[in-house]
Protein backbone atom coordinates (compact mmCIF):
# COMPACT_ATOMS: atom_id res chain seq x y z
CA UNK A 1 0.00 0.00 0.00
CA UNK A 2 3.14 2.32 0.92
CA UNK A 3 4.59 1.76 -2.68
CA UNK A 4 1.23 3.06 -4.62
CA UNK A 5 1.04 5.67 -2.32
CA UNK A 6 4.59 6.95 -2.69
CA UNK A 7 4.14 6.06 -6.05
CA UNK A 8 1.09 8.64 -6.16
CA UNK A 9 2.74 11.30 -4.79
CA UNK A 10 5.65 10.99 -7.05
CA UNK A 11 3.66 11.61 -10.19
CA UNK A 12 2.00 14.52 -8.46
CA UNK A 13 5.45 16.32 -7.55
CA UNK A 14 6.34 15.50 -10.98
CA UNK A 15 3.41 16.70 -12.85
CA UNK A 16 3.48 19.86 -10.21
CA UNK A 17 7.53 20.12 -11.26
CA UNK A 18 6.76 20.15 -15.07
CA UNK A 19 3.78 22.99 -14.49
CA UNK A 20 6.05 25.31 -12.54
CA UNK A 21 9.15 24.42 -15.01
CA UNK A 22 12.84 23.69 -15.34
CA UNK A 23 14.14 23.53 -11.91
CA UNK A 24 17.55 23.68 -13.33
CA UNK A 25 17.38 27.68 -12.26
CA UNK A 26 16.04 29.24 -9.01
CA UNK A 27 12.39 29.72 -9.97
CA UNK A 28 11.61 33.45 -9.09
CA UNK A 29 8.68 33.59 -6.37
CA UNK A 30 7.19 35.77 -3.69
CA UNK A 31 6.01 33.13 -1.56
CA UNK A 32 7.32 33.48 2.49
CA UNK A 33 9.73 30.44 2.25
CA UNK A 34 11.47 31.60 -0.40
CA UNK A 35 12.00 35.04 1.14
CA UNK A 36 12.33 33.63 4.43
CA UNK A 37 15.44 31.47 2.95
CA UNK A 38 16.71 34.72 1.19
CA UNK A 39 16.05 37.10 4.09
CA UNK A 40 18.78 34.25 6.21
CA UNK A 41 21.19 33.81 3.24
CA UNK A 42 21.67 37.21 3.03
CA UNK A 43 21.92 38.78 6.31
CA UNK A 44 25.22 39.77 7.55
CA UNK A 45 27.16 38.22 9.24
CA UNK A 46 28.13 41.53 11.88
CA UNK A 47 31.84 40.58 11.41
CA UNK A 48 34.04 40.99 8.22
CA UNK A 49 34.76 37.21 6.81
CA UNK A 50 38.58 37.21 6.06
CA UNK A 51 39.19 36.45 2.43
CA UNK A 52 41.54 33.68 1.36
CA UNK A 53 44.69 34.05 0.31
CA UNK A 54 43.87 31.89 -2.29
CA UNK A 55 40.90 31.76 -4.65
CA UNK A 56 38.54 29.30 -4.43
CA UNK A 57 36.26 27.38 -7.58
CA UNK A 58 32.82 29.04 -6.97
CA UNK A 59 30.86 25.59 -6.91
CA UNK A 60 33.25 24.84 -4.45
CA UNK A 61 31.78 24.78 -0.79
CA UNK A 62 33.90 24.64 1.93
CA UNK A 63 32.49 23.28 5.29
CA UNK A 64 35.09 24.70 8.47
CA UNK A 65 33.11 23.44 11.67
CA UNK A 66 32.10 20.03 13.04
CA UNK A 67 29.36 21.99 15.06
CA UNK A 68 25.78 21.15 13.67
CA UNK A 69 23.57 24.30 13.02
CA UNK A 70 19.75 24.37 12.07
CA UNK A 71 17.79 26.54 10.57
CA UNK A 72 17.53 29.72 11.34
CA UNK A 73 21.09 29.48 10.97
CA UNK A 74 23.28 31.70 13.14
CA UNK A 75 25.52 33.85 11.56
CA UNK A 76 28.65 33.32 13.05
CA UNK A 77 31.37 33.74 10.59
CA UNK A 78 31.10 29.66 9.63
CA UNK A 79 30.06 27.25 7.34
CA UNK A 80 28.49 24.20 8.51
CA UNK A 81 27.09 21.55 6.72
CA UNK A 82 23.58 21.92 6.67
CA UNK A 83 24.34 25.78 5.46
CA UNK A 84 26.30 24.25 2.86
CA UNK A 85 23.99 22.46 1.56
CA UNK A 86 21.38 25.21 1.62
CA UNK A 87 23.99 26.84 -0.27
CA UNK A 88 24.51 24.56 -3.41
CA UNK A 89 20.71 24.10 -2.94
CA UNK A 90 19.53 27.70 -3.50
CA UNK A 91 23.11 28.97 -5.52
CA UNK A 92 22.92 31.87 -2.42
CA UNK A 93 25.23 32.46 0.12
CA UNK A 94 24.95 30.80 3.11
CA UNK A 95 26.80 32.54 6.66
CA UNK A 96 30.40 32.21 5.01
CA UNK A 97 29.49 29.50 2.64
CA UNK A 98 29.96 30.36 -0.88
CA UNK A 99 27.22 29.80 -3.20
CA UNK A 100 27.87 27.20 -4.82
CA UNK A 101 26.49 26.93 -8.52
CA UNK A 102 23.43 24.65 -8.62
CA UNK A 103 23.39 21.96 -10.29
CA UNK A 104 27.51 21.46 -9.93
CA UNK A 105 28.11 22.05 -5.99
CA UNK A 106 31.29 20.32 -4.60
CA UNK A 107 31.31 20.31 -0.95
CA UNK A 108 34.42 19.95 0.99
CA UNK A 109 33.78 18.68 4.21
CA UNK A 110 36.57 19.59 7.33
CA UNK A 111 38.05 16.05 8.46
CA UNK A 112 36.36 14.60 12.15
CA UNK A 113 33.19 13.43 14.04
CA UNK A 114 29.64 15.45 13.16
CA UNK A 115 27.89 14.43 16.24
CA UNK A 116 24.03 15.52 15.27
CA UNK A 117 21.49 15.58 18.24
CA UNK A 118 18.55 17.14 16.36
CA UNK A 119 16.12 17.21 13.38
CA UNK A 120 16.96 20.05 10.62
CA UNK A 121 14.38 22.73 10.05
CA UNK A 122 15.13 24.06 6.99
CA UNK A 123 12.43 25.30 4.62
CA UNK A 124 11.37 23.93 1.40
CA UNK A 125 13.54 25.20 -1.25
CA UNK A 126 10.14 24.67 -3.51
CA UNK A 127 6.33 24.62 -1.73
CA UNK A 128 5.54 21.64 -3.87
CA UNK A 129 8.85 19.49 -3.43
CA UNK A 130 7.58 17.59 -0.03
CA UNK A 131 8.83 14.60 1.85
CA UNK A 132 7.13 11.45 2.23
CA UNK A 133 8.98 10.45 5.10
CA UNK A 134 7.49 10.30 8.55
CA UNK A 135 10.71 10.85 10.65
CA UNK A 136 12.69 13.78 10.04
CA UNK A 137 16.97 14.51 8.58
CA UNK A 138 19.97 15.71 10.01
CA UNK A 139 20.36 17.70 6.72
CA UNK A 140 18.31 19.53 4.61
CA UNK A 141 16.71 17.52 1.53
CA UNK A 142 19.23 16.97 -1.36
CA UNK A 143 17.45 18.95 -3.94
CA UNK A 144 20.44 19.80 -6.69
CA UNK A 145 22.91 17.79 -7.87
CA UNK A 146 25.97 17.97 -5.52
CA UNK A 147 28.73 15.86 -4.89
CA UNK A 148 30.58 15.96 -1.13
CA UNK A 149 34.33 14.86 -0.35
CA UNK A 150 34.07 13.27 2.82
CA UNK A 151 37.67 13.80 3.53
CA UNK A 152 37.54 10.86 6.01
CA UNK A 153 35.05 12.46 8.12
CA UNK A 154 32.20 10.78 10.14
CA UNK A 155 28.27 11.83 10.40
CA UNK A 156 27.19 10.65 13.85
CA UNK A 157 23.81 10.90 15.78
CA UNK A 158 24.09 11.07 19.32
CA UNK A 159 22.65 8.25 20.92
CA UNK A 160 20.26 10.74 23.05
CA UNK A 161 18.87 11.91 19.79
CA UNK A 162 15.49 11.73 18.82
CA UNK A 163 15.21 8.87 15.83
CA UNK A 164 16.75 10.76 12.57
CA UNK A 165 18.51 9.71 9.54
CA UNK A 166 21.22 11.53 7.40
CA UNK A 167 20.03 12.37 4.20
CA UNK A 168 16.44 12.44 2.13
CA UNK A 169 16.97 12.86 -1.62
CA UNK A 170 14.15 14.58 -3.45
CA UNK A 171 13.02 14.07 -7.08
CA UNK A 172 15.41 14.09 -9.86
CA UNK A 173 18.24 14.90 -7.43
CA UNK A 174 21.69 12.95 -8.04
CA UNK A 175 24.17 12.67 -4.62
CA UNK A 176 27.79 11.80 -5.21
CA UNK A 177 29.67 11.31 -1.96
CA UNK A 178 33.27 9.67 -1.10
CA UNK A 179 35.59 8.98 1.51
CA UNK A 180 32.96 9.38 4.47
CA UNK A 181 31.35 6.83 7.64
CA UNK A 182 27.66 7.38 8.50
CA UNK A 183 26.66 5.85 11.65
CA UNK A 184 23.88 5.54 14.33
CA UNK A 185 21.05 6.74 12.02
CA UNK A 186 17.68 5.66 13.53
CA UNK A 187 13.96 6.01 11.99
CA UNK A 188 12.34 3.54 14.12
CA UNK A 189 9.27 2.63 11.65
CA UNK A 190 10.54 4.47 8.89
CA UNK A 191 12.27 3.87 5.87
CA UNK A 192 16.14 4.23 5.02
CA UNK A 193 18.21 4.46 9.06
CA UNK A 194 21.01 6.86 6.74
CA UNK A 195 19.46 7.75 3.40
CA UNK A 196 16.39 7.77 2.26
CA UNK A 197 16.10 8.29 -1.46
CA UNK A 198 12.70 8.03 -4.15
CA UNK A 199 13.64 8.87 -7.58
CA UNK A 200 17.06 9.86 -7.59
CA UNK A 201 20.53 8.76 -8.55
CA UNK A 202 23.21 8.00 -5.92
CA UNK A 203 26.63 6.84 -6.56
CA UNK A 204 28.93 6.44 -3.02
CA UNK A 205 32.59 5.54 -3.19
CA UNK A 206 34.63 4.50 -0.15
CA UNK A 207 31.56 5.00 2.02
CA UNK A 208 30.78 3.30 5.11
CA UNK A 209 27.32 2.61 6.84
CA UNK A 210 27.89 1.31 10.39
CA UNK A 211 24.81 0.33 13.16
CA UNK A 212 21.68 2.25 11.32
CA UNK A 213 18.08 1.03 11.92
CA UNK A 214 15.18 1.34 10.25
CA UNK A 215 11.99 -0.61 9.55
CA UNK A 216 13.31 -1.13 5.76
CA UNK A 217 16.53 -0.17 4.03
CA UNK A 218 18.71 -0.35 7.61
CA UNK A 219 20.87 1.99 6.04
CA UNK A 220 19.28 2.88 2.61
CA UNK A 221 16.17 2.87 1.57
CA UNK A 222 16.72 3.29 -2.39
CA UNK A 223 13.39 3.39 -5.12
CA UNK A 224 13.20 4.80 -8.67
CA UNK A 225 16.43 5.68 -10.06
CA UNK A 226 20.50 4.46 -9.76
CA UNK A 227 22.46 3.38 -7.18
CA UNK A 228 25.92 2.53 -7.63
CA UNK A 229 28.17 1.21 -4.68
CA UNK A 230 31.99 1.11 -4.57
CA UNK A 231 34.82 0.24 -2.60
CA UNK A 232 32.01 0.65 0.35
CA UNK A 233 31.10 -1.26 3.81
CA UNK A 234 27.81 -1.97 4.99
CA UNK A 235 28.76 -3.12 9.38
CA UNK A 236 26.00 -4.02 11.73
CA UNK A 237 23.22 -2.60 10.23
CA UNK A 238 19.09 -3.55 10.91
CA UNK A 239 16.04 -3.17 9.96
CA UNK A 240 12.72 -4.52 11.40
CA UNK A 241 11.45 -5.32 7.91
CA UNK A 242 13.55 -6.25 5.01
CA UNK A 243 16.84 -5.52 4.13
CA UNK A 244 19.29 -5.31 6.79
CA UNK A 245 21.21 -2.86 5.44
CA UNK A 246 20.13 -2.25 1.84
CA UNK A 247 16.60 -1.83 0.16
CA UNK A 248 16.45 -1.37 -3.38
CA UNK A 249 12.81 -1.21 -4.86
CA UNK A 250 12.63 -0.67 -8.72
CA UNK A 251 16.00 0.54 -9.97
CA UNK A 252 18.95 -0.23 -11.20
CA UNK A 253 22.22 -1.04 -9.33
CA UNK A 254 26.04 -1.71 -9.98
CA UNK A 255 27.49 -2.92 -5.93
CA UNK A 256 31.11 -3.56 -7.00
CA UNK A 257 34.24 -4.62 -4.48
CA UNK A 258 31.74 -4.01 -1.37
CA UNK A 259 31.53 -5.66 2.20
CA UNK A 260 28.26 -6.40 4.39
CA UNK A 261 29.03 -7.78 7.71
CA UNK A 262 27.00 -8.35 10.25
CA UNK A 263 23.92 -6.76 8.91
CA UNK A 264 20.43 -8.52 10.19
CA UNK A 265 16.82 -8.26 9.10
CA UNK A 266 13.93 -9.64 11.36
CA UNK A 267 12.08 -9.67 7.26
CA UNK A 268 13.77 -11.17 4.36
CA UNK A 269 17.32 -10.01 3.20
CA UNK A 270 19.83 -9.65 6.04
CA UNK A 271 22.23 -7.78 3.73
CA UNK A 272 20.53 -6.82 1.21
CA UNK A 273 16.85 -6.69 -0.58
CA UNK A 274 15.58 -6.11 -4.03
CA UNK A 275 12.28 -5.89 -5.30
CA UNK A 276 11.76 -5.32 -9.29
CA UNK A 277 15.51 -4.39 -9.66
CA UNK A 278 18.59 -4.82 -12.00
CA UNK A 279 21.53 -5.40 -9.95
CA UNK A 280 25.28 -5.85 -11.00
CA UNK A 281 26.92 -7.29 -7.52
CA UNK A 282 30.92 -7.76 -8.71
CA UNK A 283 33.87 -8.87 -5.95
CA UNK A 284 31.28 -8.66 -3.19
CA UNK A 285 32.16 -9.94 0.08
CA UNK A 286 28.83 -10.76 2.47
CA UNK A 287 29.78 -12.46 5.74
CA UNK A 288 28.04 -13.30 9.13
CA UNK A 289 24.31 -11.80 7.81
CA UNK A 290 21.40 -13.15 8.72
CA UNK A 291 17.57 -13.11 9.20
CA UNK A 292 16.59 -13.59 12.60
CA UNK A 293 12.73 -15.02 11.79
CA UNK A 294 11.37 -17.29 9.25
CA UNK A 295 12.43 -14.89 6.31
CA UNK A 296 14.62 -15.80 3.23
CA UNK A 297 17.77 -14.15 2.85
CA UNK A 298 20.94 -16.21 1.79
CA UNK A 299 21.28 -15.32 -2.03
CA UNK A 300 18.99 -15.64 -4.15
CA UNK A 301 15.74 -16.90 -3.36
CA UNK A 302 12.14 -16.83 -5.07
CA UNK A 303 13.77 -15.16 -7.75
CA UNK A 304 11.65 -14.59 -10.98
CA UNK A 305 13.57 -12.79 -13.53
CA UNK A 306 10.59 -11.02 -15.60
CA UNK A 307 11.85 -7.79 -16.87
CA UNK A 308 14.91 -8.04 -14.25
CA UNK A 309 18.16 -8.90 -14.17
CA UNK A 310 20.67 -10.35 -11.68
CA UNK A 311 24.65 -10.81 -12.17
CA UNK A 312 26.90 -12.26 -9.73
CA UNK A 313 30.39 -11.92 -10.23
CA UNK A 314 32.95 -13.40 -7.63
CA UNK A 315 30.74 -12.79 -4.89
CA UNK A 316 31.34 -14.42 -1.81
CA UNK A 317 29.33 -16.00 1.36
CA UNK A 318 30.59 -16.46 4.38
CA UNK A 319 28.75 -17.63 7.60
CA UNK A 320 25.59 -17.46 6.80
CA UNK A 321 22.43 -17.55 9.05
CA UNK A 322 19.53 -18.28 6.80
CA UNK A 323 20.05 -15.77 3.86
CA UNK A 324 22.23 -13.30 3.01
CA UNK A 325 20.16 -11.39 0.53
CA UNK A 326 16.80 -11.91 -1.23
CA UNK A 327 16.23 -10.45 -4.79
CA UNK A 328 12.21 -11.17 -5.37
CA UNK A 329 10.42 -10.18 -8.48
CA UNK A 330 6.79 -10.65 -8.73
Amino acid sequence: MRSFIVFCILILMTTLACVGGNVSTPAESNSPTEEAVTQIASEPTGEPVTPTSTSSPANVIYVDTLEQEVYPFVQNGKCSFAEAIMAANTGKPFDSCNTGELGQSVIELMPGEYVFTQVDESPPIYEWLISVTDVGTALPPIVYPMTIHGNGAVLTRDENAEPFRFFELMVNSTLTMNNITIQNGDVVDDWGGAIYSMNASITLDNTHFINNHSDNGGAIYFTFGRIDIINSKFINNTSTGNGGALFIDSSRSLIQSSHFEGNQSDGNGGGLYAYFATIVIRDGFFIKNHVTGNGNGNWVAECIPIMSTLQLLKVSFIKMKHLVMVVRWV
